[in-house]
């Protein structure tokens, strides 16, 4: 299942972050993740994503915690 960013212009970058204009704010690796959100990665594609660009063990569960928190937040949504 695919992810998809709701609103493109909801938001701006900063530095290597996610400002968006409701104030909610998102570090460098959220916006990695949100930035990823593009109607064609799923989240085992964004999972390995981090393996295969970053040195990290067990990310998994960060990166699906992230994602239930910007669902829940309405910056993302399910593709159907």
């Amino acid at each position: 299942m695919c992810l998809y960013v709701i609103n493109s212009r909801d938001y701006r970058k900063y530095g290597k972050g996610i400002l968006f204009n409701d104030g909610c704010a998102l570090n460098e690796t959220a916006s990695i993740v949100f930035e990823l959100c593009d109607g064609f990665h799923t989240i085992d594609s964004i999972i390995q994503y981090f393996y295969d660009h970053y040195i990290c063990n067990n990310i998994d569960n960060d990166v699906e915690d992230c994602i239930e928190q910007l669902l829940a937040l309405k910056k993302i949504r399910l593709c159907e």
